[in-house]
């Protein structure tokens, strides 16, 4: 998982996350091509734009800087229509809307 815009505001991160899942696939589809790993790379990518909580969290053991809330589980089940797509990035409507307001 990976999120954008946090700590610091980031201009057009809904491009930039979209520009990053491509990347991962067309990185994935090289290093397959190689054929230097006994099995291939299968890169899947929800991407949701929305509010949520980021910060610190869990304990006195253990702590990491991550992200909760609706908008992160809505991106892991966009992220899972791919399998019944058959395809590798996937985003939601918020977040087609934020890039094309940019481009």
């Amino acid at each position: 998982m990976s999120f954008w815009n946090a700590p610091n505001d980031v201009k057009d991160h809904e491009l930039l996350a979209v520009l990053a899942g491509f990347d991962m696939a067309r990185r994935a589809e090289r290093i397959n091509k190689l054929g230097i790993i006994r099995h291939p790379l299968k890169v899947r990518v929800g991407i949701n734009s929305d509010v949520c909580l980021i910060g610190n969290i869990g304990s006195a053991n253990r702590v990491n800087y991550t992200c909760l809330g609706d908008g992160v589980n809505l991106a892991s089940r966009v992220e899972a229509l791919n399998t019944y797509f058959g395809t590798t990035i996937a985003v939601t409507h918020r977040t087609k809307r934020a890039v094309h307001k940019k481009g």
